[in-house]
């Protein structure tokens, strides 16, 4: 949440949050560990890392 209002300037609705995390998570886009979240397919993450 704290990224998403940083990076956007806006605080999205948890709903909204938590939906879209949950999507990316079953299209295998996103591995959730507890509370935390990472992107398990290296080219993927690659390339995100590389669009900041």
């Amino acid at each position: 949440m704290r990224y998403v209002m940083a990076r956007l300037g806006v605080r999205p609705r948890n709903a909204t949050l938590s939906r879209d995390l949950n999507n990316l998570v079953k299209m295998g886009f996103l591995a959730k560990d507890g509370e935390l979240y990472s992107i398990p397919d290296p080219i993927i993450r690659y390339a995100v890392l590389r669009m900041r």
